[in-house]
């Protein structure tokens, strides 16, 4: 049996309300703990939707076009940078696993023109992706476009011995993914502060209200997914919304620099959630 298997069959028609923010930041950063020790690489919609302490929606609007809204000099920096429209100069083209270090390396020089925010986070949850304590799965680089909307890159391997992945369906929420979500969150709502005394990291509250969004971007073999995740954390039943924004093929083979543009695009100025309105 699966780890997934453990899950309940259905989720309780009563979900208990969170009291405070703080209740919600607890609850994301026990989800990315217990994820992490899940043996399964990949959920799909209808299990994760069945989540019993909060309201999780799954969606694929991959089908929907992506109105991006680039400012002019950014998009001038992405399709005139040399690591993406002729990487021959440089290093090549790398192999099917290893487009996340080229388009890195293009973050890297977009930026020496345009300011976009990119950090290298600390805290408990970070170093877990930083440090690859999950097999097969690297958090490269976060990114702050915008004050309570993140980007962070991922490359994962996991699709070897993934059959969901394999199959190349658009049913499921990678592991990984999730976790990049919501490290993001938690580190949205807490300044991480070192205390020499307990010798380590720890968290102080600094939401002050809104929409939070975290975008996604993971490199497969020879893939990209895109998945923006959404949650409002004042409310008492927030709903954690993972929706498959864009899946892309970027091979070495068939590489097209305009594929490389939008995922660039994703990276350095993802356009906002597109958010589900109630019945």
């Amino acid at each position: 049996m699966s780890d997934s298997d453990a899950q309940m069959d259905t989720a309780p028609s009563e979900i208990l309300p969170f009291n405070q923010p703080e209740a919600v930041a607890a609850f994301l950063g026990r989800t990315f703990l217990c994820y992490m020790t899940y043996a399964d690489s990949s959920f799909l919609f209808d299990w994760l939707e069945k989540t019993p302490d909060i309201r999780l929606r799954c969606r694929n609007t991959t089908e929907q076009e992506t109105l991006f809204t680039t400012p002019p000099e950014l998009l001038r920096a992405i399709h005139t940078c040399e690591w993406v429209t002729s990487p021959e100069k440089d290093l090549g083209l790398p192999s099917d696993w290893g487009f996340a270090g080229l388009i890195q390396f293009a973050v890297h020089k977009v930026q020496e023109t345009v300011d976009v925010k990119s950090q290298r986070l600390y805290g408990p949850l970070f170093k877990q992706l930083y440090c690859e304590k999950v097999r097969n799965i690297h958090g490269l680089e976060v990114l702050c476009p915008h004050q309570n909307h993140w980007t962070f890159v991922i490359q994962d391997h996991t699709c070897a011995r993934d059959m969901r992945q394999k199959a190349d369906c658009r049913n499921y929420i990678l592991k990984s993914e999730i976790m990049a979500a919501t490290s993001i969150f938690f580190r949205q709502m807490n300044e991480m502060v070192w205390s020499s005394e307990k010798n380590r990291y720890t968290s102080k509250p600094r939401y002050k209200g809104g929409l939070l969004t975290a975008t996604v971007v993971t490199f497969t073999r020879g893939k990209v997914r895109v998945v923006q995740a959404t949650i409002r954390p004042s409310e008492k039943h927030p709903t954690l919304d993972l929706n498959l924004r864009a899946k892309y093929t970027l091979t070495k083979a068939g590489y097209d620099k305009n594929v490389a543009f939008d995922v660039l695009k994703w990276i350095l100025d993802p356009p906002q959630a597109e958010l589900e309105t109630e019945p």
